[in-house]
């Protein structure tokens, strides 16, 4: 595999992780709202907590893509990002 060919993997990895690291925050932000709602609230502090953590990842994984994408277009000037979307 060439380097540019496991750039572009690794950018697609990353942007799938992107979205589930958002879709874990978003499901965990709403059992956390049901468990407030039921009178948990140490849980729901707790769940909100978790949520925040995945969303901080979604993030950082977000500049990771983009350093890497500077990099990919800093290495091959004269590609685009090869149907990377």
């Amino acid at each position: 595999m060439s380097l540019r060919q496991a750039m572009l993997d690794l950018m697609r990895a990353i942007t799938d992780d992107i979205a589930v690291q958002e879709a874990v925050a978003c499901e965990i932000s709403d059992v956390a709202a049901e468990k407030e709602a039921a009178g948990y609230a140490r849980e729901a502090a707790t769940m909100r907590t978790l949520s925040r953590r995945h969303r901080v990842a979604g993030i950082e994984l977000q500049a990771r893509l983009v350093t890497l994408s500077g990099e990919y277009a800093t290495m091959f000037p004269d590609a685009k990002l090869d149907g990377f979307t």
